[in-house]
C-alpha cells in the first residue's frame, strides 16, 4: 500500500503486514481516466496521457469490469 494524505501515517504502519485493501467513497462527480492503451505501431506523434473517461454519474461510461470480486461470508 502506498501512502496518500487521506491514510495517516500509523493506519499505514498497522496496517502494512495485513492482507487487506482500503475500501474509500469517492463523490458522484468525480471522473476518472482508465490505463492508457498501447499506441498502435507505426503511429506518429505524441502518444495519449490519459485513457478513456470513467464518469461516476454517466453508467454508458463504465463499459466492462476489469476485475470482478465474489466474496462469500458467513452471513450470505
Amino acid at each position: 500500500m502506498e501512502w496518500t494524505p487521506a491514510l495517516g501515517r500509523g493506519v499505514r504502519r498497522v496496517l502494512a503486514d495485513l492482507p487487506i485493501i482500503v475500501l474509500v467513497r469517492m463523490r458522484s462527480a468525480r471522473v476518472l481516466h482508465r490505463s492508457v492503451p498501447p499506441q498502435p505501431p507505426g503511429t506518429m506523434g505524441k502518444h495519449r496521457h490519459h485513457g478513456d473517461e470513467f464518469a461516476f454519474g454517466a453508467p454508458a461510461t463504465w463499459g466492462q469490469p476489469d476485475t470482478v470480486t465474489d466474496t462469500t461470508t458467513r452471513n450470505t
